[in-house]
């Protein structure tokens, strides 16, 4: 089953002996295979991306591969947790020499209190509606050890919309090294 491939997974990617296989690539091009790969599913919600990359390439030195799953991660979760007919935007600069990657969608939110566990393994947030969100609770604990194995900072911010709206901006952002 997935759960167990995922957890599987999760143990090799915590032990030591994982080996990263660092090579410089174009994080924006990759950043267009996953939008590319996940496009059913953010069409049936009818979600709309804006996608705004600072240069038009954006070359990092990373593994990846596990990036990619750093990215289809994060892209899976915020189309599962948007509103259906909002936005999720994606945003890529350079800030304190580093690459950043940004993903953030309009949905529930995250509370202050689940924010600080949310990278814990098998965390998930409002237990009360976890038949309605599949997964085991391992994707972001992934996220968080493919970026510690690169030695690079993952956070994520959940903010208040508008006045009176139950909507929060969710957004994940993540650091690389560039080449």
């Amino acid at each position: 089953t997935k759960m167990v491939n995922d957890m599987l997974e999760m143990s090799k990617m915590s032990s030591s002996e994982y080996k990263l296989d660092i090579t410089g690539f174009d994080l924006n091009e990759l950043t267009r295979v996953c939008i590319i790969s996940l496009g059913s599913r953010i069409d049936e919600k009818n979600l709309d991306l804006n996608v705004d990359f600072e240069k038009d390439t954006m070359m990092v030195l990373a593994d990846k591969d596990a990036i990619k799953r750093v990215i289809i991660n994060l892209l899976d979760n915020a189309i599962k947790f948007s509103y259906p007919n909002t936005t999720i935007g994606i945003h890529t600069w350079i800030e304190d020499g580093r690459a950043r990657f940004c993903i953030g969608n309009f949905g529930d939110g995250i509370s202050g209190a689940d924010l600080s566990n949310i990278f814990n393994r098998f965390y998930k947030t409002d237990k009360s509606r976890v038949y309605e969100k599949s997964g085991a609770g391992l994707g972001l604990s992934f996220v968080k050890n493919i970026l510690t194995l690169h030695k690079q900072n993952v956070w994520v911010e959940s903010v208040d919309t508008k006045e009176g709206s139950a909507a929060k901006y969710t957004k994940f952002t993540f650091t690389l090294e560039l080449e």
